[in-house]
């Protein structure tokens, strides 16, 4: 069979079934080129505004679209017939699993490999690896085993060798036909509307969280579901994402729909929504209604109520800032979508599970997908070639629980170890990926990849339910002031606060991550690793301290203080991904250097609880209380004087000297009186503003109710 009737059978069977593929050429670039020129005219023969996609590095003149690396996620949610990925850009992960899913139904993700690609650096893990480590230093552990999986799950062609045979599995009439009209709603699609629906009329407070993996048809039904809410009689419907790109396709489905039904029409589209006259057939009038995307952190600060707030891609926000919104907003929706290709998956959805617990909330997921066929071969080849089968993870997880508890134990896994264990590999990262939201499928290249990285497991008989990954940092001889040096993410930082070379020249482990099978966790087994970990670096001289940074929470802090970690440093930005302050801690692994963090320490202390007044005025007040219970400030004694009427003003700052040295004490106050104190004594707010806040009358009732209360604690 020649070439051209080889590819016709597969495009035809690929169109028939409504499936795509995932296509490797193998070979040097006569052969790539001769290929893609043959798909690009068997494809253009069927369309003649085919749509192609090429990732690369830099943009060069091509015969396809271009795309830097960097920008595709700013494409999500558009469609092409084909995407191309070529060896010599580097092969990053989460790109391939972005623009998997932007493969529309009959199309191909291809992936071009040079002859040597297996022994030429990935160049996608450039931007992983710490000074003064170069490419040709990281190891190949992720194109191994990148490799192996293409072989078994995708369709390979080899420069020199005969065409393989495919076969795809056959399908059922009856499967295929989802109807292709995009503006007709699925049966799934209207359980969805119908739920958002009851979201919008009926009991205050009890969300929705909306999950499916992509293709779906998410966004057409939020688009849908916004419009049917118009259409009831809601006035403002108001959409949130982590970017305003987001939205784009949820109000494409909207205003399409909009115009397809009756009763409603679009006015006009502004930047990031649009506005509609609604007839209300009920009264025989119009009125003007309208759909609006907020930045998240605009409707944090406004606390405007909407008739429904729909979040898409919650995975992509902060928890911190998503438990504010459902805190806030009487009526909202959650969205998001379940394969992890930006750091989300399975382990998203069980953390925000559990913010939403204490709401009478209700969980849909989509299972059909809308713009291609089940039993997709790309989506399958992808999910299986970076791990993002969350169905395996479950059914593991729930075959584990079956099992009578075993003996744990801890080992440090070496990574060319680990490269030569497949089942190993899956094993962590769907532990990874089940226990910690932020995994993405770049964690399992960094991971395989990195020769700073050290990996300590907890196995239950051979079952991986705990990892520890810490990376090395320091040992950089000649510093260069003002150089900044990739990778040294703890100790740059210390040493631009302390002005101090050391932190920079001595040699550390930064620990980037703990996890924990989510129905273990609370058993002791991450503190057990941190000891195991601690006591291995602890035998190497030329290691001097670790450090962890992390989201600056209560019960984080609480946990890096019992391993004997003492505070350092609190970011004074709000870090991206979480929305919170970053806290540095530390442990030092000798006499000498312990005394130096202590100094570290207590130079911060003074900076810290001055900082509460000003940088840090809106931290929370058990955050605050449990970073001071781990810095260290001279015994006051209580201006009892205070409890006798004397004025707030005339004792404030004993009030404040007192309160930093005695935050367990605090820590027993009622809840109320615990935030009302810290806001007030240590963080400088105003009379009026506590007032407001905590709905009391005036002044003199918050200070009658402090003395009252005062008078158990100190008396």
């Amino acid at each position: 069979m020649n070439n051209n009737l080889w590819l016709k059978n597969i495009t035809t069977t690929l169109a028939f079934n409504r499936h795509r593929t995932l296509f490797v050429i193998r070979g040097d670039a006569d052969y790539h080129k001769t290929w893609l020129d043959l798909i690009f005219n068997h494809y253009i023969k069927l369309d003649s505004d085919i749509k192609t996609l090429e990732v690369v590095n830099e943009i060069n003149s091509s015969l396809f679209k271009q795309v830097l690396k960097n920008k595709l996620p700013q494409m999500l949610g558009e469609e092409v017939d084909l995407v191309i990925f070529h060896s010599k850009y580097g092969l990053s992960p989460n790109n391939l699993a972005q623009a998997s899913g932007m493969v529309k139904a009959g199309g191909m993700c291809i992936i071009l490999l040079d002859n040597d690609w297996l022994s030429t650096p990935n160049l996608a893990m450039k931007k992983y690896l710490s000074y003064p480590l170069n490419l040709d230093e990281g190891l190949n552990g992720h194109r191994l085993f990148l490799n192996k999986k293409l072989l078994q799950n995708a369709i390979n062609i080899q420069q020199g060798k005969k065409l393989p045979e495919v076969y795809f599995s056959e399908i059922k009439k009856e499967s295929i036909a989802i109807s292709l009209n995009r503006l007709t709603p699925t049966s799934e699609q209207l359980t969805v509307i119908n739920a958002i629906n009851s979201v919008g009329f009926g009991h205050r407070n009890r969300p929705l969280l909306l999950t499916a993996d992509r293709g779906r048809g998410k966004s057409s039904a939020l688009g849908f579901a916004a419009i049917e809410l118009l259409k009831a009689g809601k006035k403002h419907i108001a959409i949130t994402a982590s970017r305003p790109s987001q939205v784009v396709q949820l109000l494409k489905q909207a205003f399409e729909y909009a115009e397809d039904i009756s009763d409603i029409t679009l006015l006009e589209k502004m930047p990031g929504g649009g506005r509609f006259k609604v007839l209300d057939s009920s009264k025989n009038i119009e009125e003007i209604a309208r759909i609006q995307f907020y930045a998240v952190d605009e409707l944090v600060q406004m606390k405007k109520q909407f008739d429904v707030l729909l979040v898409d891609e919650a995975a992509q926000l902060p928890l911190s800032l998503l438990e504010k919104l459902a805190n806030t907003y009487s009526r909202v929706v959650f969205t998001s979508t379940e394969t992890g290709y930006e750091g989300s998956g399975m382990g998203f959805k069980l953390l925000f599970s559990k913010i939403l617990a204490k709401f009478s909330y209700k969980k849909l997921k989509l299972i059909e997908p809308i713009r291609w066929d089940r039993n997709d071969p790309l989506e399958k080849a992808i999910n299986k070639c970076l791990l993002l089968d969350e169905a395996k993870i479950a059914d593991e997880m729930v075959a584990l629980k079956k099992v009578e508890r075993k003996h744990l134990s801890y080992k440090k896994v070496y990574l060319n170890e680990l490269i030569e264990q497949p089942d190993l590999i899956e094993q962590i990262f769907s532990l990874l990926t089940n226990a910690h939201y932020q995994t993405s499928p770049d964690s399992l290249m960094q991971l395989l990849e990195d020769p700073n990285l050290i990996l300590w497991v907890a196995f239950e008989e051979y079952y991986p339910v705990g990892v520890l990954i810490a990376f090395k940092e320091g040992g950089i001889d000649n510093v260069q002031v003002e150089k900044r040096y990739q990778g040294h993410l703890v100790a740059q930082l210390l040493k631009r606060q302390c002005l101090d070379l050391f932190w920079l020249n001595h040699q550390s482990y930064r620990i980037n991550r703990i996890a924990v099978q989510v129905d273990l966790q609370g058993k002791g087994i991450g503190t057990t690793l941190v000891n195991h970990f601690i006591s291995s670096v602890q035998k190497n001289s030329a290691l001097d301290y670790v450090s962890v940074s992390f989201s600056a929470r209560e019960r984080l802090i609480s946990f890096w203080k019992k391993q004997g970690f003492i505070p350092a440093y609190l970011g004074i930005k709000k870090d991206k991904s979480s929305a919170t302050h970053s806290l540095i801690m530390l442990y030092g692994l000798n006499e000498m250097v312990q005394k130096k963090v202590e100094h570290v320490t207590s130079q911060y202390s003074a900076q810290f609880s001055y900082l509460l007044q000003s940088t840090f005025k809106a931290l929370d007040y058990r955050v605050v209380l449990t970073v001071l219970e781990s810095l260290s400030y001279d015994d006051f004694k209580f201006p009892t004087a205070y409890l006798k009427e004397q004025e707030f003003e005339t004792v404030s700052y004993s009030l404040l000297k007192w309160s930093l040295a005695n935050p367990s004490k605090i820590d027993d106050f009622s809840e109320g009186l615990k935030e009302i104190w810290v806001k007030k004594i240590l963080q400088n707010y105003s009379w009026v503003e506590l007032v407001k806040k905590h709905g009391k009358v005036s002044r003199k009732q918050v200070e009658t109710e402090f003395r009252y209360l005062l008078m158990t604690f100190i008396m």
